[in-house]
């Protein structure tokens, strides 16, 4: 049974007189194409070990060697209390996912927000050379004490003032 695509060669090489080997080229190239399947469910990983993921397997095996490790060393009522806060680490980093994210990934995210100043300030990556300054003007007020320029709001000079000493507060830090 021939398929719309071959029906419109047959008819393309007959209307033109095409020789057959051109023909069978152009059918040969279409079945070629057509065996090709595009790989699906490429975002999720694979069973490895039973219904684990290699990832959710070393998650397991690390928290047991942790386990093994604090069995040998501490006392038995030491144990329970070390282990109890490392089992539920172990099982969140292995099972707990959250819209679809990782606990590792949020763990690691949340980590990163509060961990990072929250100040953002932009610095153009353009190397300038520096200018002399003219004679009889002032430096600029605007970079504080590491080199870094921070804009100042026009507002009014008290706006400008609490907003400059709070600017400076957070950059110390």
């Amino acid at each position: 049974m021939q398929t719309h695509i071959e029906n419109q060669l047959n008819s393309y090489s007959d209307k033109r007189g095409m020789r057959q080997e051109t023909c069978h080229m152009l059918h040969v190239a279409y079945h070629k194409l057509k065996q090709y399947q595009v790989p699906q469910f490429i975002n999720i990983e694979d069973k490895v070990v039973g219904p684990l993921t290699l990832k959710q397997f070393f998650y397991l095996l690390a928290g047991a060697a942790v386990g093994f490790i604090c069995y040998l060393i501490l006392q038995f009522a030491l144990f329970i209390i070390v282990m109890i806060p490392v089992s539920i680490l172990t099982l969140l980093l292995t099972f707990l996912t959250i819209n679809g994210q990782p606990f590792a990934k949020i763990a690691y995210s949340a980590l990163n927000f509060y961990m990072k100043p929250k100040l953002f300030i932009w610095r153009s990556i353009r190397h300038e050379t520096k200018k002399a300054p003219a004679i009889g003007s002032r430096p600029d007020k605007t970079a504080d004490k590491s080199g870094i320029a921070i804009p100042r709001p026009r507002e009014s000079r008290l706006s400008d003032l609490a907003w400059s000493l709070d600017i400076k507060e957070k950059t110390k830090r």
